[in-house]
């Protein structure tokens, strides 16, 4: 076989003239199959002969960890930290509208209780306020070192605004990592979480973003 019928035949056969081709070789009424001829064990020699480029480990590591990069971004979820009482708890970002400090609690006359502390204005519109504290059962933080805000939620066109006693921040963290609630905290943060996570060393009650608005819904009954 000369050498530009080899290089036809090694080179551009499999995919030209073979089997993944049109299949007009004429070796294939011989070997059936391109892996029975010996131009295919030739390439597949020639392939595992070759050169491993120099910076070959580095492409793949580069491209290893960049893949696990893109990953783990899509499993960090956000969560805005914050303090009711002595409990700590971490909300989905995806659900607060607006965080600003505390401000004064217009009551609703025969509605205000306990629960449903009344209307606050928040950038220039009255939305409802309740006490998260009354539903976890905890008394609010009186102590000077205290620095009490109000959140907003808010989901379609329900909203919601409630105090709490202290703000930590933004946190990132893996669903994954999510673990059942310890039996000694259940008392205070169900029905509103979905389990806790370990953020900063600490134990924080992650807030179940659908089932909180319907605990606050109960406040209006």
């Amino acid at each position: 076989m000369d050498d530009h019928n080899r290089k036809i035949k090694g080179d551009f056969c499999l995919k030209e003239i073979g089997v993944e081709g049109d299949g007009s070789c004429p070796e294939l009424a011989t070997h059936i199959h391109c892996r029975n001829c010996p131009e295919f064990a030739r390439i597949g020699r020639k392939l595992l002969l070759r050169r491993t480029p120099e910076d070959y480990a580095d492409q793949w590591t580069q491209a290893l960890a960049e893949q696990r990069e893109n990953i783990v971004s899509r499993r960090q979820k956000s969560v805005i930290v914050f303090r009711v009482g002595p409990q700590r708890l971490a909300m989905p970002i995806t659900i607060v509208k607006d965080v600003q400090a505390a401000v004064s609690v217009r009551r609703i006359p025969h509605r205000s209780n306990a629960r449903l502390r009344g209307f606050v204005n928040i950038q220039g519109d009255l939305r409802l306020c309740v006490s998260l504290h009354a539903f976890m059962e905890l008394a609010p933080d009186s102590s000077p070192t205290a620095t009490p805000h109000m959140i907003m939620i808010a989901s379609g066109d329900e909203n919601w605004v409630f105090a709490v006693d202290e703000i930590y921040g933004l946190r990132q963290f893996d669903p994954a990592d999510v673990q059942n609630t310890p039996v000694q905290a259940a008392k205070h943060v169900d029905p509103i979480t979905k389990g806790v996570i370990e953020l900063d060393d600490e134990v924080i009650g992650l807030i179940n973003e659908n089932a909180i608005f319907k605990v606050f819904e109960r406040s209006l009954r």
